[in-house]
């Protein structure tokens, strides 16, 4: 990582109030120099460079207050759905380390890839599972007691949450990635509503150099739902 990125990147998280060790960003840079390394003999994603760290790393980024608040167990199980190439998954792991998470993939190549560089980074509490997203809470390694599910570009937000939806217990939540434009807030709770899902908050951010408002819809089970029901 070059210094302006990483200067980037530091002032941009201090307005959030983070910070992040030199340890911590040095396995940030381990990972996406092995996302390069990896996308010139295998596809995973079209980004490369300064992107991969202003645009899909800070994404990731975005979401470590939000989850650090409300998912305070002493070791909160997470899972990325849709994992793709890590960004979110793996920065989130890496920012906080005390957290369990499984990464969730149904492309074999980006599942293969995630094995790979989890094996590398050599980090306690994570797992890589390669399954479709509306497979997953049926699958043996999912009890149904994730305390919280990110998703980010896995499909629009009523999509993601009926697939994020079964994966969640009763007190959990749902951090939605929203990059367009989402209804009015009566209405989005309308539409959950419907879903069996309680719209807990709206969280707009804008990533570094950007304009664009971009959004975290965190989403809980509506009371009295129990886990897994009607996936």
């Amino acid at each position: 990582m070059i210094a302006a990125t990483r200067q980037t990147l530091d002032s941009w998280l201090q307005t959030s109030g983070l910070t992040l060790s030199q340890t911590q960003w040095e396995q940030i840079d381990f990972y996406v120099r092995s996302v390069e390394d990896y996308n010139r003999k295998v596809n995973i994603t079209a980004d490369e460079g300064e992107d991969l760290y202003l645009r899909h790393v800070a994404d990731g980024l975005a979401a470590v207050e939000p989850l650090r608040r409300l998912a305070p167990a002493q070791t909160p199980r997470v899972a990325d759905l849709g994992a793709g190439a890590g960004f979110i998954g793996l920065t989130l792991k890496i920012a906080l380390s005390h957290i369990s998470m499984t990464l969730i993939e149904s492309s074999y190549r980006k599942y293969q890839f995630l094995n790979w560089v989890s094996a590398e980074l050599k980090l306690r509490d994570l797992h890589v599972l390669w399954t479709r997203a509306g497979q997953a809470a049926h699958g043996p390694a999912n009890p149904h007691t994730f305390d919280a599910v990110v998703a980010r570009a896995v499909a629009p937000l009523k999509s993601a949450w009926a697939l994020t939806r079964p994966l969640l217990g009763p007190n959990s939540i749902a951090i939605l990635y929203q990059s367009g434009e989402l209804p009015p807030e009566e209405e989005l709770r309308s539409q959950l509503s419907k879903q069996e899902g309680r719209l807990h908050s709206l969280i707009p951010y804008r990533l570094p150099h950007e304009e664009k408002t971009r959004t975290l819809a965190v989403i809980q089970p509506a009371p009295g739902e129990k886990p897994g029901e009607k996936p």
